[in-house]
């Protein structure tokens, strides 16, 4: 420590405008190499969630009217068909109070997978929410073709009892790096091969044959796919990723006390002393009467535009009053936060609508000023402390 103290006060020492722009450049340059290798060391991940979105927005196409209609059956069948695709383990579809309306799944390898959501969305309203689960199941798809060769080309030598052939068959295959066992057994459970290795991969998928010759048992296969091939690239990967972290953190350094040297141009005590002023200052805080015409003015507008989107740094540059003076004086004038005060009337003009027009709920909350369906359903329950549904199954009874 005291070795770096002293490396960085012969740094300070040095003249300034060259050494900062050499510093600056080397971590630069650095960070930009360990960003690339993230960049590179994820990128199965990436390649993942890039199919994960695309088939997600696939399934909302599909599926937008059979939403907006509750047609749970042509859900299905959809959701079915999509299913076919071997990197698909689970399609999950909401409605929007989040019951399940589909839910299909089915088993897959022990492979890397994602989570995707998306909302089903009508004209900025969301109307419900699609889960899918994707996974790289396809990267082991030709495991089960190299365990059925293994399987034919040791049948005759298990029928012959030749075990030399059959372990020179076997170990022929197990030159694949990324097959980390293969155990051969006759019908009685004898073990006839077993050749296994110390593998470094992260994941394992083990195929079970039962081997046949004719209609007749003789025997089983056991074999043992790894992703090693992999994971050494992955280690490679993440050696690199390591100078090159080492070497920007060594950089960032060394720059960023050669900025506050070149830089400095308030003192510790002098920040010090300021913010104990800042602390000291008492805050008070009263409406005059301008302040309170203000406010009339405030609730006026609000009054006449509530349908249309209104924000407190709108209102604000109206009333030439700063942000949060806005919203504190509006709050101690009306004893509700701007927002609150907002929601409050489009409630209630939304409640008049359901009781006097056939108007569905989805128009009404627009018709009101709310962005989605949710927005609306959560205030409407906040102030009228039940659902719009249940509000105009009641009036309208």
């Amino acid at each position: 420590m005291e070795v770096m103290k002293k490396l960085f006060l012969h740094i300070s020492r040095l003249p300034s405008s060259p050494v900062l722009i050499v510093l600056v450049m080397g971590f630069t340059i650095s960070a930009s190499l360990g960003v690339l290798s993230i960049r590179w060391s994820s990128g199965d991940r990436e390649s993942l969630a890039e199919k994960g979105q695309r088939l997600a927005a696939l399934i909302i196409s599909t599926n937008l009217e059979n939403m907006m209609d509750l047609n749970r059956a042509a859900m299905r069948s959809t959701a079915e068909s999509f299913m076919e695709d071997m990197d698909i383990e689970s399609i999950i579809i909401r409605d929007g109070s989040g019951a399940v309306l589909v839910n299909t799944a089915k088993q897959s390898y022990r492979t890397t997978s994602i989570k995707v959501k998306k909302p089903f969305s009508v004209e900025g309203m969301k109307i419900g929410t699609l889960e899918i689960t994707v996974s790289n199941a396809s990267k082991w798809k030709n495991t089960e073709r190299v365990a059925e060769l293994i399987a034919s080309s040791s049948i005759d030598h298990i029928w012959d009892y030749n075990i030399s052939s059959l372990k020179a068959g076997v170990s022929s295959f197990f030159k694949d790096q990324d097959i980390k066992a293969i155990r051969i057994s006759e019908e009685s459970g004898i073990e006839l091969v077993r050749l296994e290795r110390e593998a470094g991969g992260t994941e394992e998928l083990k195929i079970h044959k039962k081997l046949f010759r004719g209609d007749r048992f003789i025997g089983t296969l056991e074999v043992v796919f790894c992703d090693c091939s992999a994971v050494l690239q992955e280690h490679s990967r993440k050696n690199h990723l390591i100078i090159y972290m080492v070497l920007a953190i060594v950089f960032g350094a060394a720059s960023l006390i050669l900025v506050v040297r070149n830089n400095r141009r308030k003192t510790r005590e002098e920040d010090l002393l300021q913010h104990d002023a800042a602390v000291r200052q008492p805050l008070t805080w009263s409406i005059s009467g301008s302040t309170e015409e203000k406010m009339e003015k405030a609730m006026a507008y609000i009054g006449e535009n509530y349908t249309s989107a209104i924000s407190r740094e709108g209102l604000a540059a109206m009333l030439n009053l700063n942000p949060d003076n806005m919203g504190r004086y509006f709050k101690m004038y009306t004893g509700e936060r701007i927002n609150d005060y907002i929601n409050r009337l489009r409630v209630e003009k939304a409640a008049s609508l359901l009781i006097e027009t056939p108007d569905n709920i989805v128009h009404i909350a627009f018709a009101v000023g709310f962005e989605n369906l949710s927005t609306f359903n959560r205030a409407f329950q906040k102030i009228r402390e039940e659902t719009p549904t249940e509000f105009r199954k009641k009036h309208h009874s």
